[in-house]
């Protein structure tokens, strides 16, 4: 992997954090554990983008992409098109349901 005609490169892996579980949180019964991430991820912020939230809750990006669908569809998120990524905000509906868990 190293080559001494190019210039080096430094690598180094970081940790993305991952939303905390809280306990006796039902979020994931009622929604499954990786939406109820993916839940959680998005109202952590005022928006992330679908990679962002695969990165961020471990799931690949097809998977991020098919429970943010999935929420957007309960009416818990919003999602918008940018140029060539779509951001995903929390709803009001979402955000009850989530601070209804803390």
């Amino acid at each position: 992997m190293a080559d001494p005609s190019l210039p080096p490169i430094l690598v180094f892996p970081i940790q993305h954090e991952m939303p905390d579980d809280v306990p006796d949180d039902a979020l994931p019964d009622l929604l499954g554990a990786t939406r109820a991430r993916v839940l959680r991820c998005i109202a952590a912020t005022d928006g992330r983008t679908t990679s962002e939230l695969a990165r961020r809750t471990g799931a690949s990006l097809s998977s991020a992409s098919t429970h943010a669908q999935v929420l957007q569809r309960a009416g818990l998120i919003t999602s918008t098109r940018h140029a060539n990524m779509v951001i995903h905000q929390l709803t009001r509906l979402g955000g009850d349901l989530i601070h209804r868990q803390q």
